[in-house]
């Protein structure tokens, strides 16, 4: 868990274990496989996602709290809320109910 040291740092933990509860088998791969990069991000975090490998949204809901850790943006105060924005994002296109294909 990241420190609760802003209200942000509890609602990003929470949206974290919420992620980690969705149910793969009924997420089509083309969702599980969007680009990080094709979010409303900055482009700093986008790199910061690509440099720790994290190339989905896949990968970014399945984050572990140890390479949360590690990687300085997901613990940075000022940054909770770009995270927690992404998070929201992939979140919504993990469980949006259309037709994968319409959402292309």
């Amino acid at each position: 868990m990241l420190p609760d040291d802003n209200p942000s740092a509890d609602e990003l933990n929470a949206l974290f274990e919420k992620a980690h509860t969705l149910d793969s088998e009924s997420i089509p791969e083309s969702r599980k496989n969007f680009p990080v990069d094709e979010l409303d991000i900055a482009i700093r975090f986008a790199n910061v996602c690509h440099n720790a490998n994290i190339n989905t949204i896949w990968d970014l809901v399945n984050i572990s709290d140890e390479t949360r850790r590690r990687i300085p943006y997901f613990k940075s105060r000022v940054r909770t809320g770009e995270v927690l924005d992404a998070l929201k994002q992939a979140i919504a296109l993990l469980t949006d109910t259309t037709n994968p294909e319409e959402s292309k």
